[in-house]
């Protein structure tokens, strides 16, 4: 049974960055706000333009759409392709992870072993905090560095390198993504601060 309290230890970190990354990347809101922050709707001829291919790009990530190949460039639309073979590989991570941990939890409860879950999440909670601590501290030490770094990981190709003026890098600057991770970090943080005091109080009682 102690096998379960580690593996809660091990998932819950990637469990839950992946967790709210998937809420992030399909919420419209997101990208509205953004647009707005980062002036995204003054490089276009008008705010239609914008949310009409963010509206289409979301559609292309989770669904069966097709991108406007008059907007993007062939070098753009292969990697959005790219990007959305990779987005559909993390969907899958998460649901493995996801049915392991629901898996590991229901085990532990139905054998009463109530304590070792505690503990699992408790010692989950915390390397997770450690973990996105030590990652907000590299990005704001070096974000370019970790940006390019993750695309030579993500991609076995350079076609995410593009010029400034692309339309895709128009819609999405670097900024973006910064604020991107950045709320990623925060949600991940706050659930990790819920899931401790909850799992916390519950091996306390």
């Amino acid at each position: 049974m102690k096998v379960l309290s580690f593996l809660i230890i091990v998932f819950l970190t990637p469990l839950l960055i992946l967790l709210n990354f998937q809420l992030l990347i399909f919420n419209r809101n997101f990208y509205k706000t953004q647009a707005n922050k980062l002036n995204v709707y003054e490089q276009f001829t008008s705010s239609q333009v914008v949310d009409t291919e963010v509206e289409k790009l979301i559609n292309y990530f989770c669904c069966t759409s097709e991108l406007n190949s008059d907007f993007y460039s062939p070098r753009e639309l292969i990697h959005l392709a790219d990007v959305k073979s990779l987005i559909r590989i993390i969907s899958v991570q998460f649901l493995l992870m996801l049915g392991l941990l629901t898996t590991c939890l229901i085990i532990l409860i139905v054998k009463k072993k109530i304590k070792l879950l505690t503990v699992g999440l408790q010692w989950g909670s915390v390397v997770t905090l450690f973990a996105i601590s030590i990652l907000w501290i590299a990005s704001v030490l070096n974000f370019d560095k970790l940006f390019i770094n993750f695309h030579y990981l993500a991609f076995r190709n350079d076609y995410w390198l593009l010029p400034a003026d692309a339309n895709l890098i128009r819609l999405f600057p670097q900024q973006f993504f910064v604020n991107f991770a950045n709320r990623i970090a925060l949600q991940t943080v706050v659930m990790s601060a819920v899931i401790l005091v909850t799992s916390y109080i519950t091996g306390r009682s």
